[in-house]
């Protein structure tokens, strides 16, 4: 980042410059925070999963809401087959879908 942040001068127009640049790595960087959280959970989720456990144990034991857990773990008993990263592109696609549905309506 320092690297493109030199290639811009002091004027008024660079220093915008310089404030995109560092809003787009900062919006990045929560991005790809935000997804290994998800990762992490898609895993935790399965393990329990395959322990048999149902959605409302894990859901107390993650200390998350059922309403965060049910999502994963139906999208875990329909696609065992699928990996963690897969379960997560396709819970954001369908998070995507429902907002594009709702301000649609």
């Amino acid at each position: 980042m320092e690297e493109i942040l030199s290639w811009a001068g002091n004027g008024e127009d660079d220093m915008e410059f310089k404030y995109n640049i560092i809003r787009a790595f900062e919006d990045e960087r929560a991005e790809g925070k935000a997804e290994g959280q998800t990762l992490k959970l898609v895993n935790l989720i399965r393990k329990k999963l395959h322990k048999r456990m149902p959605m409302e144990e894990i859901a107390d034991m993650l200390e998350e809401e059922e309403a965060v857990v049910r999502p994963i773990y139906e999208m875990l008993q329909s696609h065992a087959d699928w990996d963690d990263e897969r379960i997560c592109r396709e819970l954001a696609a369908s998070r995507e879908d429902a907002v594009a549905a709702e301000q649609g309506s």
